[in-house]
């Protein structure tokens, strides 16, 4: 397809006014005015914007943060546990002296001569436990009869008498715990037996009681025990952890320094060997890296270009000036010189200015834009009553910048416009690749005009080359098409269409 101008309403020039005015000398004032036109630099494209630096508190590490966390929840796991540990012992342990002050009741009834209650020898002198009969072991018993009458004490005892109290009925047992002389609750365990010998309803209650001093060693030993397995498994899986914390977050680490090392120029972008949770940030930093390289390459050729292509026209303008020729020869050839370095400049600085793809943003709906540019040019082609379709999917996006956008679709449409007879097609669609990546955007501009001549689109694509140089123009429409495209990192096919001029298709 032929290549055309820039949309109007597309491309804002912004910046200022470059060069001044110079006072000439009477030989300068002696030759005829002529009035070359200024073009605008694009300094915000070509100066970058350094955001001020802001004070902010310095935050934590991760290690210290998760140190932190793991410290609070290993004090409050292992403390709950230890506290259940410890009164689940307790309440076995106290269990544990039930049962065994009910065997020794036991054994007092096996060794009793209850036939005879009140006769001297109702207990043996020997007895099968000897702290009953070891003073200050701190287990005594005493048999009492259904009126409170004690029958018989241990020797353990010293002559003194437990506290008798109600008894429980016969059969039952009782469990509790008294004070008594300097033993603070005590354990003590009562039976009462019917003695039909004695008479109809008389009973026998036997009593023993044993120190708490036992019982409190015994828990005290294993809560010592306990706490101190469950400080040093604490301490233990803190020191893991850290270790753990270390080794996983050695990735991070390493992508610090891979970060300084880019910082410091020694490196261009990161490795690619980063865990699977790492993937896609390292991706998205590489993506970045690489459109800011990208970027500033676009700026150095586009300022060597731009050098490059205005030193044959100056070169030009001062031979004209040394030599001046006849008046209307200078003119147009200052005309000629000015009109080039005029599309030299706009050709470089928009294609300085082409951001390509918007890396980690969103991307720009299409419809709308879509819809802006075919309204303009409806109205700028109505006298030759040009029929422009548009069909886009209200979904598709571009990933790039708007700007970007308004002149890849407004030269596409504008060269389009140019070369079509009646009627032009714009269809974007975007398509899904097979690799599972995101979808891509095709657009596809047709037109039934002349159409393109078999493998003209790559020379076509180069600026300042015009298929037909009676349609106005510089030439750098599609040239800034190509740029565009190629910085998003798309691709550009020509060739026929079915409305039977040409079709260009641009794939990003």
């Amino acid at each position: 397809m032929p290549c055309g101008g820039t949309t109007a309403d597309v491309v804002t020039p912004v910046g200022q006014t470059c060069g001044r005015r110079r006072r000439r000398g009477s030989r300068d004032q002696a030759r005829p005015r002529i009035a070359i036109p200024t073009t605008r630099c694009h300094e915000d494209v070509l100066t970058p914007t350094v955001a001020a630096p802001t004070s902010q508190r310095a935050q934590p590490s991760l290690v210290s943060r998760l140190l932190w966390v793991t410290a609070l929840a290993l004090i409050v796991f292992l403390g709950g546990t230890g506290f259940a540990l410890d009164q689940g012992f307790r309440a076995a342990v106290e269990t544990g002296v039930q049962e065994r002050l009910e065997a020794e009741v036991y054994l007092l009834l096996g060794a009793a001569r209850i036939e005879r209650p009140y006769d001297p020898g109702l207990m043996p002198d020997s007895l099968a436990e000897p702290r009953l009969s070891t003073p200050g072991s701190g287990l005594h018993a005493q048999i009492v009869d259904d009126r409170g009458r004690i029958l018989w004490r241990s020797r353990s005892l010293l002559g003194e008498s437990l506290p008798v109290g109600p008894a429980p009925d016969i059969g039952q047992w009782q469990h509790d715990r008294i004070d008594f002389q300097d033993l603070q609750g005590a354990f003590r365990v009562r039976l009462t037996v019917g003695i039909e010998a004695m008479a109809p309803g008389r009973s026998l209650t036997f009593s023993v009681v044993e120190d708490r001093q036992f019982f409190e060693r015994q828990v005290q030993g294993f809560r010592q025990r306990l706490w101190g397995w469950l400080v040093g498994t604490g301490t233990v899986l803190v020191l893991v952890q850290l270790l753990l914390m270390r080794w996983g977050l050695a990735p991070l680490r390493r992508l610090a320094g891979e970060l300084t090392r880019i910082e410091a120029g020694a490196a261009d972008r990161l490795s690619a060997d980063y865990p699977r949770e790492l993937q896609g940030v390292t991706a998205n930093l590489n993506t970045l890296l690489d459109a800011s390289h990208a970027q500033l390459r676009r700026y150095r050729n586009a300022l060597g270009d731009l050098a490059h292509s205005l030193k044959t026209p100056l070169a030009v303008l001062r031979a004209t000036v040394d030599a001046p020729p006849d008046l209307p020869e200078l003119l147009q050839t200052v005309r000629e010189q000015s009109e080039r370095l005029r599309s030299s400049m706009d050709y470089q600085l928009k294609r300085a200015a082409a951001s390509g793809r918007r890396t980690l943003l969103a991307p720009v709906r299409v419809a709308p834009v879509l819809a802006r540019l075919c309204a303009s040019l409806q109205k700028v082609y109505t006298d030759r009553g040009l029929c422009i379709e548009s069909h886009c999917p209200d979904e598709a996006g571009f990933p790039g910048d708007e700007g970007d956008l308004f002149e890849l679709l407004g030269n596409l449409l504008d060269n389009a416009c140019k070369w079509g007879r009646s009627r032009v097609r714009v269809t974007i669609t975007e398509v899904v690749p097979t690799s599972g990546l995101g979808p891509r955007l095709l657009i596809v501009v047709e037109d039934d005009g002349p159409g393109l001549p078999p493998g003209s689109l790559e020379q076509l694509l180069q600026r300042g080359v015009r298929a037909d140089v009676r349609q106005p123009g510089h030439g750098i429409g599609l040239a800034v098409v190509a740029a565009l495209v190629e910085a998003a990192g798309g691709r550009i096919d020509g060739g026929g269409s079915v409305l039977g001029g040409a079709r260009i298709e641009v794939r990003l």
